[in-house]
Order: structure tokens, then C-alpha cells, then sequence
């Protein structure tokens, strides 16, 4: 499941804020968000390894798409949760 993907790559990327207590309204990144940009880059990077190692498939989640949008998919483990099931669905 590509929502616990998320929650270890965040715990992993950053231990000291993020525990198993996160849950899908959780921030990730932007106003009220817990990372702050070089955060996300980090945490970003893990999470592709993190599926690329799950699913078999390579990915680029911060991409033109990505940056795009009106509202970003960074904003909490649900917005990304659901963004990233359309790019696995896309590549499957």
C-alpha cells in the first residue's frame, strides 16, 4: 500500500519529527507542512527508492506534472497517497 510507502519514507527521512502516529491529514510540505524544501527533496528521493524497491517501477515524483498542479500533491500523506496511486496505475 502506497500510503505506508509515505509514512516509512517520512519516519525514515526524519525521525525526530515524524513517528507511527502519522496518519493521512498529516503535513508533509507547505504552510502548515513539516518539511521544509531541501526536507522534501530528501524525503522524495527515499520514497522512489522505496517504490522502485516495492513495485518495480522507477518513478520522478517532484516532476512538471507534479509542479503543475493548483493544489500540490505534497501537502499531506493523503494528497500524496492519491496522486502516487494514478502515476502506479498510469505505469502498470
Amino acid at each position: 500500500m502506497i500510503r505506508d510507502l509515505i509514512i516509512r519514507s517520512l519516519i525514515e527521512t526524519d525521525p525526530e519529527t515524524f513517528d507511527n502516529s502519522l496518519n493521512d491529514d498529516t503535513p508533509i510540505f507547505g504552510t502548515k507542512g513539516n518539511l521544509d524544501s531541501l526536507g522534501l527533496v530528501s524525503f522524495l528521493v527515499n520514497l522512489e527508492q522505496n517504490i522502485e524497491d516495492k513495485y518495480g517501477i522507477p518513478i520522478t515524483i517532484a516532476d512538471e506534472k507534479a509542479m503543475s498542479l493548483k493544489n500540490s500533491p505534497f501537502r499531506t500523506i493523503n494528497t500524496l497517497s492519491e496522486y502516487l496511486n494514478g502515476i502506479i496505475n498510469e505505469n502498470e
